[in-house]
């Protein structure tokens, strides 16, 4: 092969891979199943515009004024860009076409949270806030109440996604309020049922597949998340009271409640992290070829999100499981080297 046929295949990829790089930095990436279910990453968020202040009012969003699609998008727009997240909303990765969309789920989960977590209410008031949130949620096919639900009735139809996944996550947010501890890792999976796995399959709706496979695929990324995020946060979860650890695990390791307290990273406490951790790679492990099975943009949000969990496993090992002195999380170079895998990745597929 002479050297300026090399070049010629070689330069278009070191094209895209500079142009990704400055997207990356400018917009951010992530994957939608990240983006819509922000609490799985709830600490650090910082909300910055008046949508805090009337979150914990169920009917300040329930306008019985009618709206405009366009309206309603625009208001779950800018609620959703009002908040910051670890992974911003809406990255470029997203086609511009599905961000609406993806506004109107995250506006729905968004509030939806706040009233199961956010202070101000006692948990009798949540649930009801829940409760009416969900009746809303049954009725806004036929009759929409306020600009979310206006929104979200219209992505419903469009992609035809199941009510019972939009109903999952209200389950989850219930959960929130009436349970603090799980006796076992089962328990666990199944809070990760229905906090965690629906949020994956409303983005396989979105763009469009429907596969059953691609759904049990997506369901264990999407609980390696999850899992991934409680054992990244067992510190500051627990400082509210909240313990994701299996109670049943930590009993049988030899980990009691003191060694959270106490932030004591002992032999003991170090055994039952490498269990559960070793436990999520498995997840990761099962649904690791997804990426591989779909087109476009979504492979890239796909392959970024497995390699985002994985690295935020091995910063959580390579702190030698001492999750209390310093948050394990993702640093800028971390994310553009999961982009540059992303890409070589995709390309020697491609290839082959």
């Amino acid at each position: 092969m002479s050297q300026r046929t090399s070049e010629t295949n070689i330069r278009p990829i070191g094209i895209i891979v500079k142009i990704q790089i400055i997207k990356a930095y400018v917009g951010g990436f992530c994957y939608c199943i990240v983006v819509f279910r922000s609490y799985f990453y709830r600490p650090g968020r910082v909300p910055i515009t008046y949508f805090r202040q009337v979150a914990l009012d169920a009917h300040a969003h329930l306008d019985p004024r009618d709206h405009s699609l366009a309206e309603s998008f625009d208001y779950c727009s800018t609620l959703t860009l009002s908040h910051y997240e670890n992974f911003p909303v809406g990255s470029f990765l997203i086609p511009k076409l599905l961000r609406p969309h993806v506004y109107s789920i995250y506006a729905f989960a968004r509030i939806a949270d706040d009233f199961a977590d956010e202070p101000g209410m006692e948990p009798p008031e949540r649930l009801s806030r829940l409760d009416e949130w969900g009746e809303n949620l049954s009725s806004c096919l036929e009759s929409p109440k306020g600009p979310v639900f206006t929104a979200l009735a219209e992505t419903i139809r469009v992609h035809e996604i199941p009510m019972g996944l939009l109903s999952d996550l209200l389950h989850a947010f219930r959960s929130d309020v009436t349970t603090s501890r799980h006796q076992t890792f089962t328990d666990l999976l199944n809070y990760c049922r229905y906090s965690a796995n629906p949020v994956g399959r409303l983005v396989l709706h979105l763009f469009g597949y429907q596969d059953p496979g691609y759904g049990i695929k997506s369901d264990a990324i999407c609980t390696a998340l999850q899992l991934t995020n409680f054992w990244q946060d067992i510190a500051i979860d627990f400082s509210r009271d909240r313990i994701y650890l299996p109670v049943q695990e930590m009993v049988s390791f030899g980990v009691s409640e003191e060694h959270l307290t106490r932030e004591l990273v002992t032999s003991e406490f170090r055994d039952l992290m490498i269990s559960l951790i070793n436990r999520t790679r498995d997840l990761y492990l099962t649904g690791s070829d997804l990426p591989n099975l779909v087109k476009g943009r979504l492979k890239y949000e796909l392959r970024l999100t497995w390699l985002g969990g994985n690295g935020i496993l091995d910063r959580i090992v390579k702190a030698d499981y001492d999750i209390f002195r310093c948050r394990p999380k993702l640093r800028k170079w971390d994310m553009l080297s999961f982009l540059l895998k992303s890409l070589i990745s995709t390309h020697r597929k491609k290839a082959d």
